[in-house]
């Protein structure tokens, strides 16, 4: 499994264009996620997150019933791609302050959502698993006669 299968969601959760807000807010909350990949067809055409709801509908006191999806959902994505490096990953993150980013296939079609708390995660695990190896190394090292090879 490359690195990128293991941080992205397993599931991929979508809304449609034309959907209205309270429908994907309650896909969104019976999920647990905080974004969907807004699509049409197999085409995706935007990403809709708990922060535009709220600065897009709720703090603009628009009704959730009957604004759709593709009022308020973002539009200019950024994406990755499944043979993205971790680098690039990270550099997107970071660069652009996201907290869900769409991972697609050759195609531009999405087939996951890479979130930041999943990639802080696998940062956490993968700095404690070198910390782990770095200490049991010293530990040999420290354990080790320098002399016993010595005739």
């Amino acid at each position: 499994m490359s690195w990128i299968q293991w941080l992205e969601s397993r599931t991929l959760f979508t809304a449609h264009p034309g959907e209205s807000i309270h429908s994907a807010a309650d896909r969104m909350a019976a999920h647990r996620v905080g974004a969907l990949v807004v699509v049409d067809g197999k085409k995706l055409v935007g990403i809709l997150s708990e922060r535009d709801i709220i600065c897009r509908v709720l703090a603009k006191r628009l009704d959730p019933e009957t604004t759709t999806v593709e009022e308020v959902c973002t539009t200019d994505i950024k994406t990755v791609s499944e043979d993205s490096t971790i680098t690039e990953c990270a550099n997107l993150i970071k660069q652009h302050g996201f907290r869900h980013v769409p991972v697609v296939d050759a195609d531009g079609s999405p087939v996951a959502m890479l979130s930041s708390r999943n990639f802080l995660r696998f940062a956490l695990e993968e700095l404690e698993s070198l910390i782990a190896k770095s200490y049991a190394q010293q530990r040999v090292e420290e354990l080790t006669d320098p002399y016993s090879l010595i005739d």
